[in-house]
């Protein structure tokens, strides 16, 4: 028969499992890859000899990172994959022209690449605040650190991207309106 705080850590398991759910599919995009993340921490922790202090904390940091780890890996695949490919692929706007695509993918790449630059902490905090909503409190509780080191860690983060963007911005022609080239007049 389970003790009391066996069913107690049960309980809190089986209430967390869809928040670690939606937290992994929020950083992966896919809810098959956000469940084997998920699944993981699970049998992480029934590997571990005694329960964390902060069973809860301890739980989302692993899932974070799992998730990031599964991210990183499809982005490196999926870049593999497209560049071995030469068929082009329309966008799903009918609006949409290959010019307008190709920025936008470059924008997307430059933006998880500046992100994937930054320090493991500074990425795991901008990411549960940035994409998750949590608030500053949860995430020194996830990260075990205190709430003005989230604060630091989150302001380095944006300070960081800010800086890989504006470098973009400057060589973006669609961007920089110095660097655009227009067409030749035509003369009627």
């Amino acid at each position: 028969m389970a003790t009391l705080q066996e069913r107690s850590t049960e309980e809190t398991l089986i209430s967390l499992v869809p928040k670690l759910q939606l937290t992994a599919s929020r950083i992966i995009n896919r809810s098959d890859v956000a469940d084997d993340a998920v699944q993981e921490a699970l049998i992480k922790a029934s590997e571990m000899t005694s329960e964390p202090e902060n069973l809860e904390g301890w739980f989302y940091r692993a899932v974070v990172h799992r998730s990031l780890t599964a991210r990183r890996a499809s982005l490196r695949r999926s870049r593999n994959e497209r560049s071995a490919s030469e068929a082009h692929v329309p966008g799903c706007w009918a609006s949409s022209t290959p010019a307008v695509e190709l920025e936008s993918k470059e924008l997307q790449e430059h933006i998880l690449s500046a992100l994937d630059k930054l320090p493991r902490e500074q990425r795991d905090a901008f990411v549960l605040h940035e994409i998750e909503g949590m608030e500053y409190q949860e995430i020194a509780s996830v990260q075990e650190v205190p709430i003005g080191t989230v604060r630091s860690r989150l302001n380095r983060a944006r300070m960081s991207l800010r800086q890989h963007l504006t470098i973009y911005r400057s060589r973006c022609p669609a961007c920089n309106p110095a660097r655009r080239t227009s067409p030749a007049p035509i003369d009627y």
